[in-house]
């Protein structure tokens, strides 16, 4: 009965992976040299690899993720691009220190083209050892399982050709809830899972406890291990009993910062001079502070997303995300030491030579913006594009302390979603915007607010680059 399901199981897969994955060239298709590779008999601890070129026939570039379902294979590169009309190409290995007998293997390929959006890749053979005691049958649970220790639901996907996923299955001293992902239902559920918590699919096994994703066999025996051993802040980042996480008080905390930066602040208070130069009331001031505001946090929560999702795919790659950690790092105590001779400046009287500001050419071009737009009769269009102008021109500046942020996410965040945290840093960052356009409503003038602020200038910048420091060393130790 066990060879009959998986002698069915593997057609299923055969079938699937012919019908995704198109041999030969075909126009207005992806076609990949082969579908499927039978490695032979091979060796106990052989290596081997083979070559696998796709041939992008359609009219867009292509965007190619492959995950590997075992420790024993890999990829390389793990994410290629292919040109509109292009080849490229990826090799497979495959280490058979950790089989016997014959194998299985399933490589995911994931796209961006609706031609092929997902599929399989079939690795077969052989290894010539005699053949261990055969693979527990994992059956799919429909049944959750809640977690011992917070009473979640503990879910493992796997592909039924990973011997280390039987072995941790078989060896589990809790119950888990199986998903074979070579089922359609469970592989489409898996990437309903890790895109609701801002994740994508990095390797296989995952699994997910709570709100926590573990992906690849050492973060999974990672996690169970935490998971026994009662250590839920190592598995959540609930990290105290006001389900308050921790690691999201420095996101929220360089949001307040980078909202009253000078960049930004400087920049809000020459709009408000210019709309009571054009004649603007309390009222209309506050209805172009609505708009723009909520302007600034739509343009910024986007930029900010479309670099999570770079930097998380980066990250994917362990040499790159080796690269950009360290380049980052440097980058941080480089901006540490300038906030500091900044305030040294801010000290001396001398707040108009500090160096991390916006250059006087952007400067002028935002000024000639805000004059502009803030006459125009057209309130709510003409805010909108003076919000998103201005949102661009202030990136150089206020990108200072947001794309560091966004990667400390990145590094952190195992447990929520990061569009969530995306979105709390932007509300932490226009609170000062909206406050000082309700207090302008409320009668306080521009003049006053400029005088509070050189006031607390130095301060700020203290504040930044202490941040700045904090960023570097959770860098390093993260």
């Amino acid at each position: 009965m066990v060879r009959i399901k998986r002698l069915r199981k593997l057609i299923y897969i055969l079938l699937f992976a012919a019908a995704a994955l198109p041999v030969g060239a075909q126009d207005g298709e992806l076609n990949f040299s082969i579908i499927e590779w039978d490695t032979g008999r091979l060796e106990y601890g052989a290596i081997v690899e083979q070559l696998v070129e796709v041939d992008n026939q359609t009219v867009d570039a292509v965007i190619i993720d492959l995950v590997s379902t075992c420790s024993c294979m890999t990829v390389e590169p793990e994410s290629l691009e292919v040109a509109a009309g292009g080849v490229s190409s990826f090799i497979i290995f495959f280490d058979s220190h950790d089989d016997q007998g014959e194998f299985e293997k399933l490589l995911i390929i994931q796209t961006d083209s609706p031609a092929m959006p997902k599929g399989f890749f079939v690795v077969t053979g052989s290894v010539a050892v005699a053949d261990a005691a055969s693979d527990n049958g994992a059956e799919n649970s429909s049944a959750e399982t809640p977690d011992p220790v917070n009473g979640a639901v503990l879910r493992y996907y796997y592909t039924p050709g990973c011997k280390s996923c039987n072995r941790f299955l078989r060896d589990a001293e809790i119950p888990i809830d199986k998903r074979d992902i070579t089922e359609a239902q469970y592989f489409e559920e898996l990437q309903r899972e890790l895109t609701e918590r801002g994740e994508v699919m990095r390797e296989v096994p995952v699994f997910i406890t709570g709100e926590s994703v573990f992906q690849g066999e050492e973060e999974v025996i990672t996690g169970y291990t935490a998971l026994l051993e009662g250590r839920t802040a190592e598995l959540s980042e609930d990290g105290n009993s006001g389900g308050i996480s921790i690691a999201i008080l420095p996101v929220i905390a360089a949001g307040l910062l980078d909202g009253v930066n000078p960049c930004a602040f400087t920049t809000l208070i020459f709009l408000l001079s210019a709309l009571s130069v054009a004649g603007r009331s309390r009222r209309e001031t506050l209805i172009i502070g609505l708009f723009f505001t909520v302007t600034v946090f739509v343009t910024y929560y986007l930029i900010g997303l479309g670099f999570f999702k770079i930097i998380r795919i980066a990250d994917s790659f362990e040499m790159v995300s080796r690269i950009i950690r360290w380049v980052l790092f440097g980058a941080l105590i480089l901006f540490a030491g300038l906030s500091f001779y900044d305030y040294t400046k801010i000290r001396a009287g001398k707040a108009g030579d500090i160096i991390l500001q916006l250059p006087d050419g952007v400067k002028r071009r935002m000024h000639s913006s805000i004059r502009t737009h803030s006459k125009s009769a057209a309130l709510a269009g003409s805010t909108i594009v003076m919000g998103f102008l201005i949102s661009i021109f202030e990136l150089g500046c206020t990108g200072q302390i947001y794309f560091p942020t966004i990667t400390y996410i990145i590094q952190t965040d195992k447990a929520a979603s990061g569009f969530l945290y995306l979105a709390l840093y932007n509300i932490a960052f226009i609170l000062p915007l909206a406050a000082v356009f309700i207090v302008v409503f409320l009668g306080i003038t521009s003049k006053r607010i400029t005088k509070k602020f050189q006031t607390n200038l130095g301060i700020i910048k203290i504040l930044t680059g202490f941040l700045f420091i904090a960023f570097a060393v959770l860098m390093v130790l993260l």
